[in-house]
């Protein structure tokens, strides 16, 4: 009864945003004694968010997070805004609630803080005469702190975009929003989602897949016309198109992984798995399948692509992937379901994942090749006797071998059984 009525609140004020009323008290969140998770979510609400970004943030399973809204919302703690005034809600933004909560201090951003505040204040007259009498003083380091102050102005804040318009222009924009901020500090075989083992017919299909994706003619077809979403279009388009000139050059890619192992190339995230975030990972994997069984195979795909980018020592994210890829709907060409059956075979090969093996078991029933599916989930269960499904679907492939069977050897036999009628009426 309570999931149901937390429903038809959602079903009633979908169309509006939701924030904090600007009149609580400061120990408000104190004084609710919430969670780590459900206090992540009450700054979230802070600023004006959206239904939909709220649930599907992966903070809390969605009716958890429903009932967390609905309760603050008849606690007169949560009111309702314009749906034009929602800020969306990054990964981001999310793992700096965290950090807050569990007093883990960014000194790093802190230091860099401080040495730009220096050059904006007004020096002194007298300040200036004993800078000038000293000749020790160099002024290389004025110079160093202006110029960061001007990259730093001069750098895009994707958080700061205001995002307005038709429903579609809306996830356009998120669109660009989210494939600038997880694939800019990528190297190139993680920014094209293949392997760093990958041959050039690999290569050029994930280019052309992406190509079409992430062109900046999409905005201008939609009417989109903010200079700051097209800039960051952009520069991802550039970076993908840096990557593919690379790697398609044999000379030029035998540089790139040299340098890759050699760490001359900074990137945030690495091959190695090494410096990714599993609770990042596990994230964007709820935020995947909650988007999956809404039918969204589409923004499930990317953000499975981004689970694997924080963890890629998961084979359940992996699977999960080529799975969604697999069974998309749209997805009509064959090369992309073929793509999906190439990464099962990869994970199995790489974690003899069980579950891997039974998924490409049901994509070969699906095209009717049953003797390889027969032999998928042998292979499963021999990874897990346990796989109870694996033993149902394996039973059933057996039971239609037999049948195919019989209907062969019937068709190949029927005069005999047609002369031994006839002569049983002649005796």
């Amino acid at each position: 009864m309570k999931e149901d009525a937390h429903q038809g609140w959602h079903e009633a004020n979908k169309s509006k945003a939701v924030c904090l009323k600007s009149t609580l008290a400061k120990a408000i969140e104190d004084q609710l004694k919430l969670t780590e998770d459900e206090k992540v979510l009450f700054r979230l609400v802070k600023n004006p968010r959206n239904f939909d970004d709220l649930l599907d943030s992966g903070v809390l399973p969605e009716m958890d997070t429903l009932a967390l809204l609905h309760g603050l919302y008849l606690g007169e703690i949560l009111e309702f805004t314009d749906l034009e005034k929602a800020r969306h809600i990054v990964p981001l933004e999310i793992r700096k609630h965290r950090n807050a909560l569990r007093g883990v201090k960014d000194t790093a951003r802190k230091k860099i803080r401080k040495e730009q505040l220096k050059p904006r204040a007004p020096a002194k007259p007298a300040e200036k005469e004993k800078s000038v009498s000293r000749k020790a003083a160099p002024p290389a380091p004025p110079q160093l702190r202006s110029s960061r102050k001007s990259n730093k102005s001069n750098r895009l804040d994707p958080r700061k975009i205001k995002i307005a318009g038709t429903s579609q222009q809306r996830m356009a924009i998120r669109k660009v929003i989210e494939n600038y901020e997880r694939l800019m500090n990528k190297d190139h075989y993680n920014f094209l989602c293949i392997s760093p083992k990958a041959k050039d017919g690999d290569i050029k299909t994930a280019y052309f897949s992406l190509v079409k994706e992430m062109h900046p003619d999409n905005l201008t077809r939609l009417g989109i016309d903010l200079p700051e979403v097209h800039e960051l279009a952009k520069a991802v388009f550039g970076k993908l198109n840096e990557a593919y000139n690379t790697l398609k050059d044999f000379n030029k890619r035998l540089d790139y992984d040299a340098q890759l192992e050699s760490g001359a190339i900074n990137t945030r995230v690495m091959r190695s798995g090494k410096m990714r975030r599993s609770r990042d990972a596990q994230t964007q994997n709820t935020m995947a399948e909650s988007y999956l069984k809404k039918g969204q195979y589409q923004k499930a795909e990317e953000h499975f692509r981004l689970a694997i980018e924080f963890d890629d020592e998961v084979p359940e994210y992996h699977t999960s992937l080529a799975w969604c890829i697999a069974t998309n709907p749209r997805n009509r060409n064959a090369k992309m379901i073929q793509r999906g059956k190439e990464i099962l075979s990869e994970t199995i090969q790489r974690f003899h994942h069980p579950e891997a093996a039974y998924r490409l078991g049901l994509l070969c029933i699906r095209d009717d090749n049953y003797h390889t599916a027969l032999q998928l989930f042998d292979k499963t269960l021999k990874m897990d006797p346990d796989h109870a499904q694996a033993k149902k679907e394996k039973s059933v492939v057996i039971q239609r071998l037999k049948e195919e069977q019989e209907a062969l050897d019937a068709k190949n036999a029927p005069e005999s059984g047609f002369l031994s009628k006839f002569f049983q009426k002649k005796k």
